[in-house]
């Protein structure tokens, strides 16, 4: 490749990155103006989505002569992570499972961390599952909200 053409290919690049760290700035400010909303509503529930952002295969076997195939997807949730409530991520390790609908179960969580520590990626391909989590979450508060009238029921039977 000639010197001329690798200059106008970094060129192309820059202007690239350039237009893409401008709009990261915008994605990080709409996940903290959906934050600050959740919180406002102060639901105290925790909901993942069922739709992961990212999924790795990988194998969960401990023995090395043993094969377990799985996977290890990464999760967009509400939860509470040290004190307060927020968008986060968690890596949840899968393996396949005859007895569960979906064929797969879930084996163990491995980390959780808030959205917003997340890479590029992962935030902006998070944004397309904001309509899910709201929906997990008015399913939540509705099933929550119906738990506690039948509650109040017994209660008055008694």
């Amino acid at each position: 490749m000639v010197e001329a053409e690798l200059s106008c290919l970094l060129s192309d690049l820059s202007q690239a990155a350039e237009i893409l760290n401008r709009e990261s700035d915008a994605v990080n400010e709409l996940i903290r103006r959906f934050e600050e909303r959740l919180r406002l509503l102060n639901l105290g529930l925790e909901v993942w989505c069922s739709e992961p952002l990212a999924t790795e295969p990988t194998d969960l076997a401990n023995d090395e002569e043993v094969s377990e195939p799985g996977t290890i997807d990464t999760e967009l949730g509400w939860a509470k992570n040290y004190r307060e409530w927020e968008l986060s991520l968690r890596e949840r390790a899968y393996r396949r499972s005859s007895e569960s609908r979906s064929g797969w179960e879930p084996v163990r969580t491995d980390h959780q961390y808030p959205l917003r520590e997340a890479s590029r990626q992962l935030r902006i391909a998070a944004l397309k599952h904001f309509p899910e989590l709201l929906q997990g979450l008015t399913h939540e508060a509705q099933q929550a909200v119906k738990a506690i009238e039948d509650a109040k029921r017994f209660a008055e039977l008694c």
